[in-house]
Formats: C-alpha cells, structure tokens, sequence
C-alpha cells in the first residue's frame, strides 16, 4: 500500500486523470438514454437545436421553449458534432473533461494552500469522486457543470490573490460570469457576492475598493453573464420572456411550494453551519 501511494504522489495529476478516467470513462461510454428527469427534456431540445442548426434558440416539438440558461444545450451540440447524435458520451463528455480540470486545479491550489502533496492530493479526489458528483456526472444535467465552475473560481480567486494579475481577475469574473449561462444569472450573482463576502473576511475590500481594475474585472463578468441571454432575448424576445422569465423564473415553485419559501432554510440551516466555520476560522487565524 505504501508503494502505491508513493507512486500516486511521485505524479500526483497524472494520478488524478488516471483515477478519474477509471472511475468514469468506461461507464459513461456504456450509458443508456436517459429517459427519466429534467435530462431527457434538454437532451430533446438539444437535438432540435442541431438539427435546425440553432446555438442559442431552445425548442421543444418545434416550439420556442426556454428551460435553462445556453451553456449545457451549447455543450451539447459541441458533443453531437464531436461524437455524434447516437453517443451517449455526447451527452456527458463536459462532465468527463471537467472533472479532470477540477481535480487539477483543486489539487494545485490545496498544494499551495496547505503545502502537503498528500493531502491536497486526498482533498482533489475526494470532490470528484463524491457520491453527490459522481452520481449527477451521469445525468446530462447543470449539477457537474455548476460544480466544475464553482471550482476552477475557488482556484481564480486564490490565484487572483497570491499573483495581484490582472489576467486572473478577469479571468475569476469571466468564469463567474460564465455560470449564469447555466441556469440562471442568479448563479453568477451569488457566486459574485461570495467573492465580495471573502474580500471583506480577508480585510481586502477597502484595497479592492479603490482600485479601477477590480471595477473592469467585475464589468466584464456582468456583461459576460449578459452575454449569454442577448441572442436569445434579440430574435426571440417573447418566447425567451413568456418561458424562461415568467414561467420558469418567476412563476415557478420549488417542490409545490413558492419560491419565497426558499428563503427561510437558504438563509438559515443551509448557510448558517458555514458560515460559522468560516468566521470561526477567520477569528482563530487572528489569535
């Protein structure tokens, strides 16, 4: 066992890809069409979208019909086009791929973070083998996608503070930009407050605050963010407004219920244990 271990850490990326890759790659090349959930609903749309030659224009049985933001139907016909509309790998390759950039990354920043291979090591791992990860990198959903992006800005953000580039700030709002394209904007939003929230944790805000390439980072982000929607809303303004802003925004309820009710754990149970753990942390890095 210590053999394999030394070995796993002697290259410890191209440990992670061979991980992931034997813990993924077979069953996703043996998937079978996803009939159930919310998947096979893109999964429809997406190949009307390839098959009228449409990058932006969601539809369904021919209609104009906005579910979710461009980026996992853009995908998708990227792996139609790569793998062909009858791969099954066509419809969860993203995941495949990301997972690996994640895992990198992840295991770069704890690197640096905790200056243990071993442990950095463990921690990259252990995301993206997660029971929760894992089990939605076989659906042709946002979840892994979301996840992936959540972690290469987690790896921007530190980046963005060991290096003071500008580079990498862009690139930090570009990529929480990019996440509205998921679902919804409301993703880029909070994703963009967190890194708000950290600056005031960290005693950055006042720094941050007076300097103009924070302000151009962060418009880049929004108009990345916009980006996304404009097609859409330009050559399909009423359809885009009626479906994925009236009904599917602001219309729709979470589990039968509104989607006010949503507030109450979000801003509780939900944020609430982290929250304590990351203040309690910031205290004690003072003591």
């Amino acid at each position: 066992m210590l053999q394999i271990r030394n070995l796993l850490l002697k290259y410890p990326q191209s440990s992670l890809v061979f991980l992931i890759t034997l813990s993924y790659l077979y069953f996703m090349l043996d998937m079978y069409l996803p009939t159930t959930g919310d998947q096979k609903t893109y999964i429809a749309q997406a190949l009307e979208m390839h098959r009228d030659g449409h990058w932006f224009m969601q539809t369904l049985f021919n209609e104009p019909d906005y579910y979710k933001g461009p980026l996992h139907f853009i995908l998708l016909r990227i792996g139609f086009i790569l793998f062909g509309t009858h791969s099954m790998f066509a419809l969860v390759y993203m995941n495949f791929f990301g997972l690996i950039l994640l895992a990198i990354l992840l295991f770069r920043f704890l690197k640096t973070s905790l200056d243990d291979t071993g442990w950095a090591f463990f921690y990259a791992l252990s995301v993206v083998l997660s029971v929760g990860v894992y089990s939605h990198s076989f659906a042709s959903q946002m979840e892994s996608e979301l996840v992936i992006l959540y972690g290469i800005t987690l790896y921007l953000l530190d980046r963005a503070d060991r290096d003071k580039s500008f580079i990498y700030l862009m690139l930090l709002w570009g990529t929480i930009g990019l996440s509205g394209w998921l679902k919804s904007p409301a993703y880029s939003l909070f994703l963009g407050l967190s890194v708000l929230l950290y600056w005031v944790l960290t005693s950055q805000i006042k720094q941050r605050a007076v300097e103009l390439k924070n302000y151009l980072a962060i418009a880049f982000g929004i108009f990345v963010s916009i980006a996304g929607y404009l097609p859409i809303f330009i050559y399909d303004g009423d359809a885009f407004i009626d479906t994925y802003i009236l009904r599917e925004s602001l219309s729709k309820g979470a589990n039968g219920v509104p989607w006010t009710t949503a507030f109450f754990p979000i801003f509780t149970y939900f944020l609430a244990p982290f929250m304590f753990v990351a203040i309690f942390s910031y205290l004690v890095s003072y003591l």
